[in-house]
């Protein structure tokens, strides 16, 4: 098992260091070279599940993610069901449906800077629509 410190906490990954027992390694190589290498990515929700997408590599989400939809939900109290589902993981309908999902992804919420200022200023402003109608239905349950 291969672990990476998260760079922007490494204090607190000093616990999980401190109890990984034999097997493990901590390493400081590029995330993507240890994603393209590893036979599976383990993970909560971080940026490195999402970064897992671009690769042929199975991804198994320890927690609610919102690219959960393209990962094998896992459960730590069955691991064992977990990599078997990783390992029969379907590389061609896996990577078709990631690519899907990060097609969606961006176009629902990523900024085309390139698209010219009135597609900037229409997106920016349908964004902010959207944001102010979360924040009133939000209002609307905690009344």
């Amino acid at each position: 098992v291969v672990f990476k410190e998260h760079p922007a906490n490494r204090r607190a990954m000093r616990p999980l260091r401190d109890a990984a027992g034999p097997g493990t390694l901590w390493s400081d190589a590029s995330v993507h070279d240890l994603i393209r290498e590893a036979a599976a990515v383990y993970t909560m929700n971080s940026g490195v599940g999402f970064e897992t997408l671009v690769h042929e590599t199975p991804l198994a989400t320890f927690a609610r993610a919102e690219y959960d939809v393209v990962a094998e939900l896992g459960d730590i109290s069955r691991l064992d069901e977990t990599w078997a589902a990783c390992r029969s993981w379907n590389r061609e309908n896996g990577m078709f449906e990631r690519r899907r999902f990060l097609d969606w992804y961006c176009r629902s919420h990523a900024i085309d800077l390139d698209a010219g200022a009135d597609a900037l200023q229409r997106r920016l402003s349908s964004l902010v629509e959207e944001a102010n109608g979360l924040c009133r239905a939000t209002k609307l349950i905690h009344e």
